[in-house]
């Protein structure tokens, strides 16, 4: 391997909680690549494609990565593809770090980190990796409300091929998902990073930075977002004939295994994602308010740790926009 090149000040390592902006937060680093670089930031471009996402720090660590999706997606067919991947990832980021003027920032952003890091000995694997580059860490996480999440995941895996999705997954007070579990997910992080290096935000418009999620994110990292373009604004969600067509599709052509990339539906499904985007509510009122309260012990638990000074709740429980019945959805 070669020469540790010298190290940023700060590493920030972006969670990416699904659904919770983080791909228009992504696009925006990746468009402004070089000028961020010029700044001493180093977003980095070996895993920074589709769309900027940084989810092959997740195939660079010790696990078998070649047995999921994101194996697939970057060609890692077996043990020694991964190997060699994490190789190459490494000496690109050595080259991106050394070829930048003053070094003072790091920033690293994946939605994987949420949604597949789910232990601190996988969390400590990651910190393993990237103490390489840097010595000082800032962890960026954003909360949203649990049902919000679920409803916009609930789109993302019709898009997928999930054939059997549920809008809300079961839970239980002593059995939650660890997707949803934001006690557990800060806990698991600050365990390994340290709570002082953890920067917990909430999603919603009323607590960002002038009500934007680059602002917000950039005043808690350290960057300047002033003069940078910023990309389009994308609706990830389906309206509902968006999603009767998905459900078409997956009847009539099925995704295969995680292993295999189908190109060609996958362009059918982003063309869809397009033409109907939108929101619709395919679950009521009540269905949304006994999803979240089981979260409720959870969230008081997250406000505790993450949140000592605050005294409001964590998140609206105004449930006023979901039909009071499923009749009442728009037709």
């Amino acid at each position: 391997m070669t020469a540790i090149p010298g190290k940023a000040d700060t590493c920030v390592i972006h969670i990416g909680t699904e659904k919770t902006g983080t791909s228009s937060l992504q696009r925006f680093l990746s468009k402004n690549r070089l000028a961020f670089k010029a700044e001493g930031v180093v977003y980095p471009s070996f895993t920074g494609a589709n769309g900027g996402s940084q989810w092959g720090f997740f195939a660079a660590l010790p696990r078998e990565c070649w047995q999921a999706e994101v194996g697939a997606r970057l060609g890692i067919s077996d043990r020694r593809a991964a190997e060699r991947y994490g190789e190459d990832l490494i000496k690109s980021i050595d080259h991106e770090l050394a070829s930048c003027p003053s070094p003072r920032t790091l920033v690293i952003s994946s939605e994987h980190f949420h949604s597949r890091l789910q232990s601190s000995e996988s969390i400590a694997a990651l910190k393993h990796l990237v103490s390489r580059w840097s010595d000082n860490f800032r962890i960026i996480v954003y909360f949203r409300r649990q049902d919000r999440v679920a409803l916009s995941y609930y789109s993302t895996k019709l898009k997928t091929g999930d054939r059997q999705v549920q809008v809300f997954p079961a839970a239980g007070p002593n059995d939650l998902p660890y997707y949803y579990d934001y006690a557990r997910i800060y806990s698991n992080w600050a365990s390994v990073f340290g709570a002082s290096a953890m920067r917990p935000r909430l999603y919603a418009r009323h607590e960002l930075a002038d009500g934007d999620l680059i602002t917000d994110f950039c005043l808690s990292t350290g960057l300047h977002p002033g003069g940078k373009p910023r990309p389009p604004r994308i609706n990830e969600s389906l309206n509902k004939h968006g999603i009767a067509l998905i459900h078409i599709l997956n009847d009539l052509w099925p995704a295969t295994t995680a292993r295999k990339v189908q190109p060609f539906r996958h362009r059918l499904v982003s063309l869809i994602s397009k033409t109907f985007s939108g929101q619709t509510y395919p679950v009521s009122r009540d269905e949304a308010r006994r999803f979240y309260g089981q979260f409720r012990a959870c969230n008081r638990q997250l406000a505790s740790q993450a949140f000592p000074m605050r005294k409001a709740p964590l998140f609206s429980e105004d449930f006023s926009d979901y039909p009071a019945t499923l009749a009442d959805s728009e037709t």
